[in-house]
């Protein structure tokens, strides 16, 4: 059983915790953290969640957890982990207030969707006075942005976007792109097409040699998800369902594993073309301009186009 001691740390970590996203992900738990009995955490000092709140978090909590499961060790673990992801925090928060350079007075943005978004869209709480206005990538974005006092236009009623500001799941030398953790893929990737700049900000943990290792979203038509997933495993992926989840278009999203893509522009396009399919997260054709990548060393800046 787990001591006085240990309960009180439990409380400490896990009551100043802020939940981080990853780029809007289904929630899931560290293995010492998995929803077993119906004891409170409430009864621990912590307030209770809304279970049905969607947490997109890597170490996202349930409102009930069987505290008793949970030795020592995993705790001090877990203690650590959280402070690995404050630091992570930081370095996409470096990202995200780096893109305020790229913000041009006078004119709509468009704004996408995750945590670093988000925190792209406090620091540009800052500077609102500066924008006309932005078109959201999904109603979360819209919702904060709205909550920042930043006015809030839909793509049609404007004629084009001076930038598109984004994170991304991955990231490689040339700013080829895996997005779509959050599921708002398909909207993103209509903003960052009607933007003149994609500027993507993430942390350098994002940057990758080859695309492939986070598992690739595709949104799909609901009476195709079996057919296409057949299609898919053709093509050497390995597909699952995203359970609980719809985008705000009203699809599903289709995570597949096991791809190790060399040739982006050929496997988007050919991933695209598979009827019932609406986008996929490899974003090449519409690659990032500049990168932005936060790091423990400072800023990385990649202009792929200037090489």
């Amino acid at each position: 059983e787990i001591d006085a001691s240990s309960k009180a740390e439990a409380r400490r970590v896990l009551a100043g915790i802020v939940v981080l996203s990853q780029e809007g992900a289904t929630p899931q738990l560290p293995c010492c953290l998995r929803p077993k009995g119906s004891q409170s955490i409430h009864d621990y000092g912590v307030a209770p969640l809304d279970k049905g709140t969607p947490l997109p978090a890597r170490c996202a909590l349930y409102s009930c957890i069987d505290w008793l499961s949970i030795p020592a060790f995993s705790i001090k673990h877990y203690t650590r982990a959280m402070e690995l992801e404050m630091d992570q925090n930081e370095m996409k928060r470096q990202a995200a207030e780096a893109a305020l350079e790229y913000v041009e007075v006078g004119t709509y943005i468009g704004v996408g969707t995750g945590s670093t978004a988000n925190l792209f869209i406090d620091a540009l709480a800052t500077i609102k006075g500066r924008i006309e206005g932005a078109v959201a990538s999904s109603v979360a974005t819209a919702e904060r942005l709205k909550s920042h006092g930043i006015l809030v236009v839909e793509l049609n009623e404007v004629d084009g976007l001076s930038i598109y500001v984004d994170g991304a799941d991955e990231a490689n030398p040339n700013l080829q792109l895996i997005k779509g953790g959050g599921g708002a893929l398909t909207r993103e990737k209509i903003v960052a097409a009607a933007s003149k700049r994609f500027i993507c900000i993430a942390d350098d943990t994002k940057l990758v040699d080859v695309l492939g290792r986070f598992p690739l979203p595709i949104e799909v038509i609901p009476m195709a998800r079996s057919f296409i997933a057949r299609e898919i495993v053709k093509l050497g992926g390995d597909p699952y369902l995203r359970e609980g989840f719809t985008t705000d278009n009203g699809n599903l999203i289709l995570d597949v594993h096991g791809m190790h893509i060399n040739q982006p522009d050929a496997l988007e396009e050919t991933l695209n073309n598979i009827p019932g399919v609406v986008t996929n997260g490899i974003f090449s054709k519409q690659r990032a301009e500049i990168g932005l990548f936060g790091s423990p060393d400072g800023l990385k800046v990649i202009k792929p186009y200037e090489l």
